[in-house]
């Protein structure tokens, strides 16, 4: 197994969150709390990138999350192998996880 990833049901719910969250469907109260999750997740996930890289890093994580099958890694130029790229975002998706509790959603729900 690898080092993040994450049941299949709590990754479906994250992306999720995170589509609404860059789309602008999630609004007032809950769009403040997510916004700070959200960045925390971006940063922990970007935390060893260099400066120039981590803008393209971000935005490239964030498409791929909204795009999901329809994105295109080799179209993003950035510099590093598709499984670093793809292990950074579920870096994201795991720390956004743990920071809104999905997984425990999930448990309780017994999914």
């Amino acid at each position: 197994m690898r080092k993040y990833n994450l049941p299949k049901e709590t990754k479906k719910s994250c992306l999720k969150t995170v589509e609404r969250y860059f789309t602008g469907e999630n609004t007032g109260t809950y769009h403040r709390q997510i916004s700070h999750h959200i960045t925390n997740a971006l940063d922990i996930a970007l935390k060893d990138c260099v400066d120039p890289h981590k803008t393209n890093l971000k935005n490239a994580i964030i498409d791929s999350c909204i795009k999901a099958k329809k994105f295109n890694f080799h179209n993003q130029n950035l510099p590093m192998a598709k499984s670093t790229f793809y292990n950074k975002r579920n870096r994201f998706l795991y720390e956004v996880v743990l920071s809104t509790e999905i997984i425990a959603t999930h448990k309780m729900e017994g999914k």
